[in-house]
This record gives C-alpha cells, sequence and structure tokens, in this order.
C-alpha cells in the first residue's frame, strides 16, 4: 500500500467515527429534556385517573373525563340520560292527569286509572292515583260508540225527552229511559237522531250493530217522538252502531250563511263584536269556511226587532258573493217589511241610473243559520263607508309633510239621531238658518248632519285638529245650501253634482220613502270635488208599508193624498225643486229612465218568487203574516200571505211611477 492509499484509508477511518459520534450525539439529545432528564418515548401507555364524573339526568345525558397521570392526554366517556323523570302529577281534566317532571319540566298526559277499586261503599266512590273521584255508574255505564257516513250529524239524546238537550257527539252512555241517570242495570238505552248536511235531505237510513250481543231492540223513527230519530234499548255492554244513509240534494234557492259565535256567546248590543266564525255555502265559487269575523247588532228601530239585523267585520277582507273585497258587511233582517223586498227592489233600482250606480250597495239575498238555528232570509249589503269597492273617495288627510288637508274626502249623513249618539261640532254639526214653514212636512231633527267620514279614531295619534276638518265640511255644505235656496242654478251645479241629487230624489220619491228627511240621506264630496248625493240606503218603511205621515197609494189603487213625500220632507230636495232648471232635469231623467224602472220592478219580482220555498221557509220562522209589526199599515197587515205582499209592492211601484209621470213629465204610464 502506498503512502497515498494509506491516507486515503486513515481519511475513511476518520470519517466512520466522526459520523458514529453524531449518531450518538443526536441520540442523546432526543432522550433527554433540556434539564438533561430523560423524555418519555412515543411508545408511552397512557395511566388513567378515576375521571371526572358529569352524572346524566332523566333528559340529558353526562360524562366522565379521564386525565393520563403521566401526560396531559384526556379522554371522555359519555354516560346515556336515564330516563327517571321526578314526576309530580296535577289534575287536567275529567279524562286525564298531567305528569309534569320536576328536573326537566317535561309533561305528558295519561288516563285516570281507577283500577276497579271502590273505595266508598256508601257513595260508590273510586279513586285514581292521582286524587280524582268517579262514581261507579260514572265508569262503567254501557257506552255506545257511532260510526256513519261523512256529512252526517248524529243528535244523541240523554232520555226520551226530545227537548233542546241534545248534544251532537258520536259517543254515547246507556242512560234509565225515564230518569235519565247512568245506568248498568241492564235496561240503559240511547236514543239519537240523524242530520242530513245543510242542503240535503235523507232518502235511506240503515242502521246496523257490530255485535248482535248487548242490546236489545232498535226501534224505527214511528215509533219515536221525531223523524229520522231512533233508540237502541236495553244495553248491556258496549257496542258499536253503524248509521249508513243515503242522502239527496234538497236544493236550496238562496246561498247559505253561517255563523257560529265563539262559545255560542249572544250578540246583545250594537257596540261591541262577538268573536266568530262565518261560512258560505251552496254559493258556487264564493264559497267558504269558518271565517274568521266579530258580530255585532246594527240598526235604530229595527235592532229592537225580534228578528235581529248585524253587522259583520271579518280579520280579513272577504268578497261575498263577487261583490269586491272588504272586511265590513250588514246583514239586514227586513222584519217590519213583509215582502222581503223594498231594500232589494229600491236597490236593484237605484243601479239603473248612472250617477248611482257606482255607490248604490251590492245585495245578496241569503238564508242565514246563526249558533245552529235557522233564522230565515236576510239581504246582505255593503256597509256604507268609504273605501275602493265602497264610497271610492281620498281617505287621506296629511300631505307628504305631515300637513292637515282640509279638502280631502267626505262622508255625511243627515241624521236626526246625532244628537243622542254623538258630541256636536266633533261627530256631528247643525245648521238652523233655513226656513221650514212653507212646506207641508218640517222636522226640526234634519239639521244634523252626522259624520262618517273622516273618522276621528284616525287621528288618535296625529297632531292635528279635527274640528279643522269639522269646520271645513261645515262651512262647505252650509255654503251649498245657501246657494240653493237662492235659486242660482249655474252657481249650484258649480258645488254640488246635481244629477245624483235628481236621480236620488227620484228613487226615493218613487218609493215614497219615510226616512229621507230625517235619517239615511247620504252625501259625499271627493277631494277638490263637488257634494253628491247617495249612497240612497233605507227603504224598508216605504211604498205603503208606514202608519204615519200619510201614504200616497193606499187600498190596493187609490190615489187618496196629493203628496210628494221626499219634495216635503228632505230640505235638499225641497229646495232644489224650486229651481225650474233642477225640475226641469228631474223630468228629463225621469222620462229617460222610466222604462228601466218598469224592467226592473218586473225584473225584481221575477227573482223574489223564484225563490218562494226560503220565503216560506222565513216565515215558518217568524210567524208575523197578518200580523202588524209596527210601523205596518193596515194595508200591509190585511195581506195574509207572502205572494201578497210582493204584489201589492208591485202594483204600488208602478202606481207611484206613474203618479210621478204624470206630475213632473204631464204624461201617462201604462
Amino acid at each position: 500500500m502506498n503512502t497515498r492509499d494509506k491516507r486515503n484509508c486513515m481519511l475513511i477511518v476518520t470519517l466512520s467515527i466522526v459520523l458514529i459520534l453524531c449518531l450518538m450525539l443526536a441520540f442523546t439529545l432526543t432522550a433527554c429534556n433540556k434539564d438533561g432528564e430523560e423524555e418519555i418515548p412515543p411508545t408511552h401507555t397512557h395511566k388513567w385517573d378515576n375521571g371526572t364524573v358529569t352524572p346524566p339526568t332523566c333528559a340529558m345525558a353526562g360524562e366522565v373525563i379521564y386525565s393520563c397521570e403521566e401526560c396531559e392526554e384526556t379522554m371522555k366517556e359519555v354516560l346515556e340520560a336515564t330516563g327517571n323523570h321526578s314526576w309530580e302529577t296535577t289534575i287536567y281534566d275529567k279524562d286525564n292527569h298531567k305528569n309534569v317532571c320536576s328536573t326537566c319540566g317535561t309533561s305528558n298526559l295519561e288516563e285516570h286509572d281507577f283500577d276497579g277499586n271502590i273505595y266508598d261503599s256508601v257513595d260508590k266512590l273510586m279513586e285514581c292515583e292521582c286524587g280524582y273521584s268517579v262514581t261507579v255508574g260514572d265508569y262503567y255505564s254501557y257506552k255506545v260508540n257511532f260510526e256513519c257516513d261523512a256529512g252526517i250529524t248524529l243528535l244523541i239524546y240523554d232520555t226520551q225527552d226530545y227537548s233542546e238537550k241534545g248534544v251532537i257527539s258520536t259517543v254515547a252512555y246507556a242512560r234509565d229511559g225515564e230518569t235519565g241517570q247512568l245506568s248498568n242495570s241492564g235496561k240503559g238505552e240511547v236514543n239519537f237522531e240523524v242530520n242530513a248536511p245543510l242542503g240535503y235531505k235523507l232518502s235511506a237510513i240503515n242502521i246496523s250493530v257490530e255485535s248482535n250481543a248487548g242490546y236489545e231492540d232498535i226501534l224505527e223513527p214511528n215509533s219515536t217522538a221525531k223523524k229520522n230519530t231512533y233508540r237502541i234499548t236495553k244495553i248491556t255492554s258496549e257496542l258499536t252502531v253503524k248509521v249508513e244513509t243515503e242522502i239527496e240534494i234538497d236544493y236550496l234557492e238562496l246561498p247559505v250563511i253561517v255563523i257560529n259565535t265563539e262559545n255560542n256567546a249572544q250578540i246583545l248590543d250594537k257596540e261591541n263584536y262577538v268573536s266568530c266564525n262565518v261560512s258560505v255555502r251552496n254559493a258556487e265559487q264564493y264559497c267558504f269556511e269558518e271565517e274568521e269575523a266579530g258580530i255585532r247588532g246594527r240598526g235604530n228601530s229595527t235592532w229592537q226587532m225580534a228578528k235581529k239585523p248585524y253587522r259583520l267585520k271579518f280579520n280579513s277582507k272577504v268578497d261575498l258573493f263577487g261583490n269586491g273585497k272588504a272586511k265590513s258587511w250588514t246583514l239586514i233582517a227586513n222584519y217590519c217589511d213583509q215582502s222581503l223586498s223594498r231594500n232589494y227592489f229600491a236597490y236593484s233600482i237605484g243601479a239603473q241610473f248612472d250617477s248611482l250606480e257606482e255607490t248604490t250597495t251590492t245585495m245578496q239575498m241569503v238564508e242565514l243559520y246563526l249558533n245552529g238555528q235557522y233564522d230565515g232570509v236576510y239581504l246582505v249589503c255593503e256597509q256604507v263607508q268609504t273605501g275602493k269597492n265602497r264610497v271610492d273617495i281620498s281617505e287621506e288627510i296629511t300631505d307628504e309633510e305631515g300637513n292637515a288637508l282640509l279638502d280631502t274626502g267626505y262622508l255625511i249623513e243627515l241624521d236626526g239621531r246625532a244628537p243622542s249618539e254623538g258630541v256636536l261640532d266633533y261627530d256631528y254639526f247643525y245648521l238652523d238658518d233655513y226656513d221650514y214653514g212653507d212646506r207641508a212636512y218640517g222636522f226640526s231633527h234634519e239639521k244634523y248632519y252626522a259624520i262618517k267620514s273622516p273618522d276621528n279614531d284616525d287621528f288618535a295619534d296625529l297632531n292635528l285638529d279635527y274640528t279643522e276638518f269639522v269646520n271645513f265640511i261645515k262651512g262647505y255644505v252650509d255654503t251649498c245650501l245657501q246657494t240653493i235656496v237662492s235659486g242660482d242654478y249655474n252657481s249650484v251645479k258649480n258645488l254640488i253634482d246635481v244629477d245624483s241629487f235628481a236621480e236620488a230624489y227620484i228613487v226615493n220619491e218613487l218609493f215614497n220613502n219615510k226616512d229621507v228627511g230625517q235619517s239615511s240621506f247620504y252625501m259625499y264630496k271627493d277631494a277638490g270635488g263637488k257634494l253628491y248625493c247617495g249612497p240612497i240606503w233605507d227603504f224598508d218603511i216605504s211604498s205603503g208599508n208606514c202608519d204615519f205621515n200619510d201614504t200616497l197609494y193606499q187600498d190596493h189603487g187609490s190615489w187618496e193624498y196629493d203628496c210628494l213625500w221626499a219634495k216635503e220632507s228632505n230640505i235638499w230636495f225641497a229646495y232644489l225643486l224650486k229651481i225650474q232648471e233642477f225640475q226641469a232635469l228631474v223630468s228629463s231623467k225621469l222620462s229617460s229612465y222610466k222604462d228601466a224602472i218598469a224592467d226592473t220592478i218586473s225584473q225584481c219580482v221575477e227573482y223574489v218568487e223564484s225563490c218562494s220555498q226560503s220565503m216560506e221557509r222565513n216565515f215558518q220562522r217568524w210567524n208575523i203574516l197578518g200580523i202588524d209589526v209596527s210601523p205596518n199599515s193596515p194595508e200591509m197587515v190585511a195581506i195574509k200571505t207572502w205572494q201578497g205582499q210582493v204584489e201589492y209592492l208591485r202594483d204600488w211601484l208602478l202606481n207611484s211611477l206613474g203618479y210621478m209621470l204624470s206630475i213632473y213629465c204631464d204624461e201617462q204610464f201604462i
């Protein structure tokens, strides 16, 4: 080996020794901490302590957290919820008691469990563990379960007494037929009546019992006091009775409104709404079920009558019979109008006139069921109020800066009752500068005007003086009347819409409407506009149906009084008709509309006669034909049939039309 080879060999050995020393140093550093102590090797096995326990509850899971004694590692073990509630029991109702966990608040209902143990031998009482007690009879009386076709209603009676003691149910308990007491003696019975849905009638009934044991007989309707009423006798065990029926349509001529108040509450006054739900049936696409609403009384003298008028206010807008969506609607009873038709005829005729068409109420005759009782034929009308589908005028009372808009929309009513119902120069205003002495009739209270819109309730949260609005419309109405009295027709036309006044006059005079001079005479003014007459309203005491302020047409054809009532009793018509140009306008319109009026009268007669079955049901409910219902005239009382009342109304209106034509148009009407 030469010198170079020796040096290379020595270099290799040296490098090898250095490498070995480096590896030894690295191992030493890995195995020890900074203080020179040995580190736990990565293959170390944890040594767990006993753990920290969070115990579970009845509804929530618990846990145990373990820690390694030699390192910082931890381990969690989940403990499932125990489900062991700490129940506290309270009585909930006659069938159940409520269990509430005092730990987690979980609750449930359980049926009472009496275990059949009698603890009071005298009163025969059994007690559930919750403390609720029943008699043996209450718990063990034989039970009859009913299954019936969809839509069929069973009215179940406790005893053979068929007065209104029944309740709608599908379960009954056997009771003694004479005392009505629950029976366990084998002599109990159940009485029930099978009823078809509204608008249908039963054509066949088949009753079967699931088991032939446990009863003696089923008695047919001819053995009991009511049609479609049955009795299951001598019940000795629990039964299931199946009632199968065949029903057919019993044609209803009119739509039906069904109203049920909350808890069958009575409607006691005209101020307070009673919560209710409303259903409409037999009205094609306008049917609906159980819309939430409120109902209260309405009207003045009519509210004192047996058949009550009502106002409905739905929680949300509804479209009744295609007449536009709104919340408020009226149910007009027409109790003192034994034709049930005067309002229907008047609104039908009013809708023929161009200037009255938009504000004349839509209407629909209906049959009303209130809290399960049939209440007769009513006329559904719009509430007289402002709105898109009502009197469509501005309801804005402030501009964008919050300033008062005095020249806004107004709806007012000539109303003699205003002083008894409101505050002067707030709810109503008073005008007393006009001479009534030159007219045959005059009412001091025709000087009062109730303000229907704007509603003073709208001002509650606004920094506005409502009396400024009252003074504005009062001033405008006063100016209109002064101008009319002056006879300046051109100025009158700048202030009022003469067409609407002329047409409203024709309708009121045609019907000889007794209210027009003292109440229900409406006028409205839109923002920046003229004063209009309308909507026309309230015609039940008209057309000869009144025993005060002598009517025009008496005794089926003899005209005894030369009196145009609307002209004589209403200040607006009285002074307008003193103006030759306005009287000429009335003459022109009457001549132009006479055929439409006559045709509408005939169409109304045809319609109401097509509803004769509904009308007959109304007078079965309210047996007043031929009876004086104030303010009926003697002529009305003398007519003993509904058909006769309608014929009288038709003849009265046609004669009245002829009379008006002779006065204003110098022509005869045949």
